[in-house]
């Protein structure tokens, strides 16, 4: 295992780091993600420090996709992202966000603003959230129709390299964000617990979007070096976003990314 030192200049990559993960094509975009990236989530919460090491272990164990949000602590794991993975190799690694936005002109300014606390010049993928549910009532917060278009524009300037939409269970916006931008859309990032035909899933897969599962902890739980049961990959997700609590939980992850049969390139 490559040994990497946390300070201002980022994580340094190693000769020595364990081998890329299993990778599984990206949509139409001709490109690949590995099997599992990291979520964000966890990066926000506890000490600097102990994320520093979170993200030591995901390089080390050969992670190279990394997830995030503007919503995740009011943007502190896209800052400390940029503080640990600035100084990497930026080929390597691919960086995800996404935003809350209602309306186009604020899309536009937080392209920028993810950027500006990523400490880098573009985004590989970023994510419009379709519906935001209140906590406290039962209100639900939808973005204007044209949001989408500060996101094509985005990628035309060269900022965002892939644009999608991502959505909790009720997926009905983002089928009609589907028929209405489908060739625009490189991925959606769906529930994992969706059933396979829930017409989002249909219609990205016709268009030859990429889907990304978001996986909950008790999905999670059960995918484990120790559960080798008849538990199956879907062949038409990318990648799943994990989240970790502790950096040895990245390497029984990862060993289990390496240990299914399919791996596509």
């Amino acid at each position: 295992m490559m040994a990497l030192g946390i300070g201002a200049g980022g994580l340094a990559w190693g000769a020595k780091a364990d081998p890329t993960l299993p990778t599984r094509s990206f949509g139409k975009t001709g490109r690949t993600l590995p099997l599992i990236g990291l979520d964000g989530r966890a990066i926000s919460h506890g000490p600097e420090e102990k994320t520093g090491q979170m993200i030591a272990a995901a390089i080390a164990a050969g992670m190279t996709f990394f997830d995030t949000s503007m919503n995740h602590m009011d943007g502190r794991s896209e800052r400390r992202y940029g503080k640990f993975l600035a100084s990497n190799d930026r080929d390597r690694i691919f960086i995800q966000s996404r935003t809350m936005s209602r309306t186009k002109p604020v899309a536009a300014t937080n392209v920028d603003l993810a950027l500006a606390r990523l400490n880098m010049d573009y985004l590989d993928s970023f994510l419009m959230d379709s519906a935001i549910t209140s906590p406290v009532d039962d209100q639900i917060e939808t973005p204007n129709p044209d949001v989408f278009e500060a996101f094509i524009a985005a990628r035309q300037a060269g900022k965002v390299r892939n644009i999608g939409v991502r959505a909790e269970a009720d997926t009905a916006l983002v089928q009609r964000l589907l028929d209405q931008y489908g060739a625009e859309i490189d991925l959606v990032m769906l529930p994992f617990a969706l059933p396979e035909s829930d017409e989002a899933i249909v219609k990205a897969r016709k268009l030859g979007v990429g889907i990304i599962a978001d996986v909950d902890k008790n999905t999670q739980k059960k995918w484990t070096p120790t559960n080798d049961g008849p538990f199956k990959f879907p062949d038409y997700i990318t990648s799943w976003i994990l989240s970790f609590n502790r950096p040895k939980d990245v390497n029984t992850f990862t060993k289990r990314a390496r240990g299914l049969a399919e791996k596509s390139a």
